[in-house]
């Protein structure tokens, strides 16, 4: 009785070794499943959330652009463009649209960008001669490098030499 006993128990044994063997490599391949789901599902959310801020950024900057070259936009819009028929003070109402939108999606670097351009154009609103054209060109260019940046882009170096820009005017009067 005591041989029987011992052979169950061994069988048993046996028997639950072999379940167990089997199922490693099911857990694995469930866990393996679920984790690439994870993954995959994380990048559609970033390329989302990617797209989303690259039409922020490309609104935005349209409108900045229209404000700051108000007495070139015959040079800057295209007949039948979206912008072809918006007056200046339309496209400043879109700057402030736009940085609150900035504001929600944006990077730290991409918000800190903005805020100091807009600083900068205060300034030169209140006839500080404390700001130069140079010095707005670089709050420009800088938004364009942190938008860049944030969107993962390759990364470049705007100045004057490798960014031509029109002369940037006041967008507050």
């Amino acid at each position: 009785m005591l041989i029987l006993t011992k052979t169950i128990q061994e069988n048993t044994v046996n028997d639950l070794q072999t379940i167990v063997l089997a199922l490693i490599p099911i857990f694995g391949t469930i866990v393996a499943a679920l984790v690439g789901y994870l993954i995959n599902k994380n990048m559609e959310m970033q390329k989302e959330i990617n797209s989303k801020k690259r039409k922020i950024y490309e609104e935005f900057l349209n409108a900045v652009t229209l404000t700051q070259f108000e007495g070139s936009l015959e040079l800057l819009i295209i007949p039948g463009s979206d912008y072809a028929f918006k007056d200046v003070h339309t496209a400043k109402l879109e700057v402030i649209k736009g940085y609150e939108k900035v504001k929600l999606w944006g990077s730290k670097g991409v918000i800190n960008a903005c805020y100091d351009f807009f600083e900068s154009q205060i300034r030169i609103a209140q006839k500080s001669d404390s700001v130069s054209q140079k010095d707005m060109k670089e709050a420009y260019y800088r938004i364009i490098e942190e938008m860049r940046n944030d969107l993962k882009m390759k990364k470049i170096s705007l100045n004057e030499k490798t960014y031509k820009l029109f002369p940037l005017i006041e967008m507050i009067h």
